[in-house]
């Protein structure tokens, strides 16, 4: 699974885990909700600028972005997502 399909798992957890917190409210909600504004965010951005040297910084940022949501979404909390 490359990393563009996990962010894409990881973000269907948070709408599926964002169905539940609704119903309670509080911070488990904005957790999701940030957390799939966070991965839209990155998709869109690698979908627009691509990797490429002009962009140097964007694409840092990107990556640290990545690497904090896989970190905090190890695969054992989202296998059973479709």
């Amino acid at each position: 699974m490359n990393t563009t399909e996990k962010l894409k798992k990881i973000r269907s957890r948070c709408i599926e885990l964002l169905t539940i917190a609704e119903k309670r409210a509080g911070a488990a909600e904005a957790g999701w909700k940030s957390t799939i504004a966070a991965i839209d965010g990155v998709l869109a951005t690698q979908h627009e600028l691509g990797v490429t040297q002009t962009v140097a910084n964007a694409v840092d940022h990107i990556n640290v972005t990545i690497t904090s949501i896989l970190a905090a979404w190890p695969e054992e909390m989202f296998n059973d997502v479709a």
